[in-house]
């Protein structure tokens, strides 16, 4: 009777790889359900009533994807633009001005896009309101920059993550007159033309059930593989 052997380093190789796709693939589940549910407050606190910026500032976290609508003067001249922003296919910038509310506090607003030929304000004067203005929109919160962001450079006007305290410093302000937030413009914020608002819209990636099946798959391709090599090995001993 042939005895069945198992190989050491295959094996070796081969129990710690299907622990971690395995575990990558319930993980992807889990986030799957993360989303779901994230989802679901997103849209209870987009349909729920305009939230006021005191509210905000005393609890960030829980108005986060609230509707508000805050209103003062825009500083035009501090624009930021955040480069590599496309909008049907046309590669353009992200637009963020500062504008001071009535209690001279300062919020982040981020206007929406434009096209790279229309990087200079002088090419698009109408899209500079003057005097007191009223933007409508929704309460985001600075993610944290990833590993891969660049730098942000605001010598150059080139801007890759939101970062409050760095924009108050490059437009001149205190940054504890920055508020913990920004707000990005609904449609309805500003009259046809440039810049183009995002609105509302959340656009969360959903593709956890497709990087679960994806990592399942490979631990049942590699247990298939091993299996089939460890009854050869035998049958050749």
């Amino acid at each position: 009777m042939t005895r069945f052997r198992l190989a050491l380093w295959p094996t070796i190789f081969t129990i710690p790889a299907l622990i971690l796709m395995a575990t990558l693939g319930w993980w992807q589940l889990e986030r799957r359900e993360w989303k779901h549910d994230l989802f679901a407050r997103l849209e209870t606190r987009l349909a729920a009533p305009p939230t006021s910026v005191e509210d905000v500032e005393s609890d960030p976290q829980s108005a986060e994807f609230r509707r508000i609508s805050v209103s003062g003067h825009f500083l035009h001249e501090n624009e930021m633009h955040y480069p590599g922003r496309t909008l049907d296919g046309v590669v353009g910038f992200e637009i963020m001005t500062p504008l001071v509310t009535d209690a001279e506090r300062v919020v982040l607003v981020d206007r929406g896009w434009v096209p790279q030929a229309a990087r200079d304000p002088a090419t698009r004067p109408d899209s500079q309101p003057p005097g007191l203005v009223t933007v409508e929109g929704v309460v985001r919160l600075p993610p944290e920059r990833g590993w891969f962001t660049p730098q942000n450079a605001p010598d150059q006007n080139q801007w890759f993550s939101v970062d409050l305290d760095a924009a108050a410093r490059s437009a001149g302000i205190d940054p504890a007159r920055m508020l913990p937030f920004y707000v990005v413009a609904s449609p309805s914020a500003a009259e046809e033309g440039l810049p183009v608002p995002r609105g509302s819209r959340i656009d969360l990636p959903d593709n956890h059930l497709q990087y679960a099946i994806t990592w399942f798959s490979l631990a049942a391709a590699l247990l298939v593989i091993y299996v089939l090599y460890i009854v050869r090995r035998n049958e050749s001993a």
